[in-house]
């Protein structure tokens, strides 16, 4: 074997310790990524169900005026708006 190949072999001997350690690095910050994320928890999960429920509850009617009279009720909301529509379409099926 001579110089050169000696060489060229040591250096490939060294590339594979090189990526070998990189690896076991690599695997030892994952490991340490997820053990922290195990004790901390993810912090942001209570913001966005905070959120996410802020949003439901504030989607839909919850009152509704008409004719200077104020409706709360649900059923009576829904009562309300059922028969705002199914007027609406009589009076544009009639005119049609």
């Amino acid at each position: 074997m001579s110089d050169i190949d000696g060489l060229l072999y040591q250096e490939n001997i060294a590339k594979e310790e090189l990526d070998h350690a990189l690896h076991y690095q690599y695997l030892f910050w994952k490991k340490r990524a997820n053990m922290i994320w195990f004790k901390d928890g993810d912090r942001n999960v209570v913001f966005f169900h905070v959120a996410v429920k802020r949003i439901h509850n504030s989607s839909g009617i919850h009152r509704l005026r008409i004719d200077n009279e104020v409706i709360e009720h649900p059923k009576l909301i829904e009562d309300q708006i059922l028969d705002f529509y199914k007027n609406l379409y009589v009076e544009s099926i009639s005119n049609v």
